[in-house]
C-alpha cells in the first residue's frame, strides 16, 4: 500500500474514530479462505485516465470541501434491497471527511407490491396501482428507477420518511420528482414549504428546493382542468444542496437486461441526476434458466450499454458480473461463466470496465462455501445481510484501489514537474 493512500486512510480513521469501529477501516474486512482478495480489482480500463474525472471531483471535495458527485447503480433484486449499495453509499460518504451526502433515489416499492429498502418507509392515502419493468406496461412508462405507480385520485397523498441510522438523521432539502410526461398529469402539490421549483415536464422531472431540511417528504396533487385525470410517478431523488456524494440505488426484483431496455424514460430522467459514474449489476435473471443464450444476452447488454454511452458518452461505466448461484435451489447454474465471458468481451469491444464478482467470490460452486459460512439466504441465489455487506466492502475496496493509483499518478506528475522546473532553473530558463 502506498504512503499516499495510508495518509488518506489515517485521515479517514482520525475523522471517524468516535463513531466507527475497526471494521470500518478501509481494506480491513472479514477474511474467508475462498474469496480471492488479491484479485479484487476493477478490470479492463479503456485508458489510464478512465476514472480521472470522478476522482478529480472527489479530490476537490476532499481538499476544498467543494463539489457534488452522483453515482447511479442499476440492477435487480441484489440492488433493490439497498444493502450492498447502502454500504457503498456510507463508505464513500465517510471516506471524504465532512462530505455529507444523501440517500439519493427512492421509490414507494410497497405500492408496487414488492419489498421496500429498510432505510426509509412509505405511507399512502388514496388508490394507487404499481408496476415494475419486469413486464411491459404501455400505459405506465418506466423511467430512471424501472418502476411506476399510478393514481387517478387527485386527493391521493404519499408520505416517505427516511429512517434514522445509528441515531443520526439524514435530512434532505432538494427533492426531484420523476414522472411520465403527459398532458393528463395532475399538478404536483408538495405539502412542505419550498423556495423554488425547476419543472421539466417534457423530460419527466421537477426539482423542488425546500425552505428547511427535512427527513420527511409529503406529496399530493391538485386537479385544475378536466384534462387532468391521473399521475404516473417514477420515484424521487432525495438530496442535499450541500456538497457531497449521492449514491443512487435502482434495483428491481426479477429484472433482466431486457426489462431495463423497456424503461423508455431512463436517459431523459437521468439528466436530473447529472451522473458521474454508472454501475450496472445485471445478468442473474437472464441466467436463471436452463436454456441460457449467451449471444442474446450479449446483444441485449450491448443495446443497454449503447443507450447509456450515447446519452452520457463521457461518464465511466462499471459492470459487475453475476455471482455464482443455484437454479431452483437444486442445480448449480453452469451458464454463469458464459455470461461473465460475454460481459468481458463486450467491455473490450465497447470500452467499459468490469468488476468480476463471480471470480472474486471464489468462482464456480463457491456459493456453497458462502452458504456454509452463513453469508447467503436459503435459495443459494441471494445473500443475507452479512453477505451483501461483504460484497459492498469488496466493491468499495476495488474502487479505492483505482483511487490509490490515481493519487500515485498525481503525485508522480507533481514530482516530474518539480524536477523539470529545477532543470529549467539550473539552465537559466
Amino acid at each position: 500500500m502506498s504512503g499516499t493512500f495510508r495518509y488518506y486512510l489515517v485521515l479517514f480513521f482520525m475523522s471517524f474514530s468516535s463513531i466507527a469501529d475497526a471494521q470500518d477501516y478501509p481494506y480491513e474486512i472479514p477474511q474467508f479462505p475462498f474469496i480471492r482478495y488479491e484479485d479484487n480489482q476493477i478490470e479492463n480500463l479503456p485508458s489510464r485516465d478512465y476514472f480521472y474525472h470522478i476522482f478529480d471531483k472527489i479530490n476537490e471535495l476532499n481538499a476544498k470541501g467543494k463539489g457534488k458527485i452522483n453515482i447511479v447503480h442499476i440492477g435487480d433484486s441484489h440492488i433493490q434491497a439497498d444493502v450492498l449499495t447502502h454500504r457503498m453509499r456510507t463508505r464513500l460518504q465517510n471516506f471524504v471527511p465532512g462530505a455529507y451526502g444523501s440517500i439519493g433515489y427512492v421509490f414507494p416499492y410497497l405500492l408496487a407490491r414488492t419489498n421496500n429498502p429498510i432505510n426509509y418507509y412509505v405511507k399512502a392515502k388514496g388508490n394507487w396501482i404499481g408496476k415494475t419493468n419486469i413486464k411491459y406496461h404501455p400505459s405506465m412508462p418506466m423511467g430512471v428507477g424501472g418502476a411506476a405507480v399510478k393514481t387517478m385520485d387527485s386527493n391521493a397523498i404519499l408520505t416517505l420518511i427516511v429512517r434514522k441510522e445509528n441515531g443520526i438523521t439524514r435530512p434532505f432539502d432538494k427533492v426531484t420528482v420523476f414522472f411520465a410526461p403527459s398532458k393528463h398529469n395532475f399538478d404536483i402539490k408538495l405539502k412542505q414549504d419550498f423556495l423554488s421549483v425547476e419543472n421539466y415536464p417534457e423530460k419527466g422531472y421537477a426539482t423542488f428546493y425546500l425552505k428547511e431540511p427535512s427527513d420527511t417528504l409529503i406529496i399530493g396533487f391538485s386537479k385544475n382542468s378536466s384534462e387532468q385525470t391521473s399521475f404516473i410517478l417514477n420515484g424521487f431523488s432525495l438530496e442535499t444542496s450541500y456538497e457531497g456524494i449521492a449514491y443512487h440505488a435502482m434495483g428491481i426484483n426479477g429484472a433482466d437486461v431486457p426489462a431495463w431496455l423497456s424503461s423508455s424514460l431512463l436517459e431523459s430522467q437521468l439528466r436530473a441526476l447529472d451522473p458521474d459514474l454508472f454501475v450496472m449489476s445485471l445478468g442473474t435473471n437472464d441466467l436463471y434458466t436452463k436454456s441460457f443464450d449467451s449471444a442474446s444476452f450479449a446483444r441485449n447488454y450491448r443495446m443497454l450499454i449503447g443507450r447509456i454511452k450515447s446519452a452520457y458518452p463521457d461518464v465511466p461505466i462499471i459492470v459487475t458480473t453475476p455471482g455464482d448461484h443455484y437454479l431452483y435451489r437444486r442445480y448449480l447454474n453452469k451458464s454463469t461463466p458464459s455470461a461473465v465471458n460475454a460481459i468481458k468481451s463486450l467491455s473490450e469491444e465497447m470500452g467499459f470496465t468490469v468488476w468480476d464478482f463471480f471470480h472474486i467470490m471464489g468462482g464456480h460452486n463457491s456459493i456453497i462455501l458462502w452458504t456454509k459460512y452463513g453469508l447467503t439466504s436459503g435459495d443459494k441465489l441471494h445473500y443475507n445481510r452479512q453477505g451483501y455487506l461483504l460484497q459492498g466492502d469488496l466493491f468499495f475496496n476495488a474502487f479505492l484501489k483505482q483511487w490509490d493509483k490515481y493519487i500515485d499518478y498525481k503525485r508522480g506528475n507533481k514530482a516530474e514537474l518539480s524536477e523539470q522546473h529545477k532543470l529549467e532553473n539550473s539552465n537559466g530558463l
